[in-house]
């Protein structure tokens, strides 16, 4: 599982596609916005983390929204 987001000044997000589709079987969370940091700090994406890691449930490769965020 790869996290990033589109807008993201420390990582480009081509970069984080790259490395995606380079890793073969691995899924995308995508998250819209200027964030570098994403879990506990994107209701989405910590959902979804958590939801993979307790209890194996597979995000597919998904996007969160802007506006998904405990704080900006």
């Amino acid at each position: 599982m790869i996290i990033g987001a589109t807008k993201d000044p420390a990582s480009p997000f081509a970069g984080v596609q790259a490395t995606a589709e380079a890793s073969g079987n691995t899924r995308l969370i995508t998250v819209e916005g200027n964030r570098h940091t994403s879990y506990f700090g994107v209701d989405c994406v910590t959902e979804l983390v958590d939801s993979y890691l307790i209890d194996l449930t597979d995000p597919g490769d998904t996007t969160c929204p802007p506006g998904a965020n405990l704080s900006e």
